[in-house]
């Protein structure tokens, strides 16, 4: 594991599984019924005064509400291929990734339409770790859908992180109130966005 884990709360790995299985994966988002993707809409009131509350003042303050716009795939999640891809694959590779065999992984599958985003926030309460695994071998930077990563410590420090087909990113959520926020998906954009999103959750803490 690349030590800016430890050290910057977050770890970007390429070409993160064998290219079979990527292309496996993508076929199965890329196949899924526009039917069976549930729309979810969130807007939380005074999140940003305690769940989210961040010391950054370039970061959304204690008036401002948290909102999401995504839709998840639960007939993706229940298949037979997606689930043995996340209990064999991504589990093993996340038990070799931290040197430990007791990781449970709650495994989404998320689209991401035009309009879809994620405003900043923090995933502590979710799980030790984050994995987000983009499936898209086709996405272009200025259709938004773009993780952006701040800090608490630098107010003016924002990593953009591209959602190139088979990369992972992993996030420190045991060490690092690290907030996040995903740029709304363009109008203009010619495709949905998708990702694996994992909470690993170490089942001895």
């Amino acid at each position: 594991m690349d030590d800016s884990f430890e050290k910057d709360g977050y770890v970007v790995i390429d070409n993160f599984l064998p290219e079979d299985i990527a292309k496996k994966i993508n076929e199965i988002f890329s196949s899924e019924s526009k039917s069976n993707w549930e729309l979810v809409e969130q807007i939380r009131s005074g999140h940003y005064g305690h769940v989210f509350k961040t010391t950054n003042p370039l970061l959304p303050s204690e008036n401002e509400s948290y909102s999401a716009t995504f839709s998840r795939s639960e007939s993706i999640e229940n298949s037979s291929d997606f689930k043995n891809i996340v209990n064999s694959i991504f589990q093993e590779k996340v038990d070799k990734l931290f040197n430990d065999n007791a990781f449970e992984l709650d495994a989404r599958a998320i689209q991401l339409t035009k309009g879809g985003h994620y405003r900043s926030h923090c995933d502590t309460y979710a799980g030790e770790i984050n994995v987000l695994y983009y499936v898209n071998q086709n996405w272009v930077w200025d259709w938004g859908g773009i993780l952006n990563i701040c800090s608490e410590s630098d107010e003016e420090y924002c990593k953009s992180i591209f959602p190139k087909y088979n990369r992972a990113v992993f996030l420190n959520n045991k060490k690092f109130n690290t907030p996040h926020f995903v740029s709304q998906v363009a109008e203009y954009a010619l495709e949905p966005r998708f990702t694996i999103l994992i909470f690993a959750s170490n089942s001895k803490v």
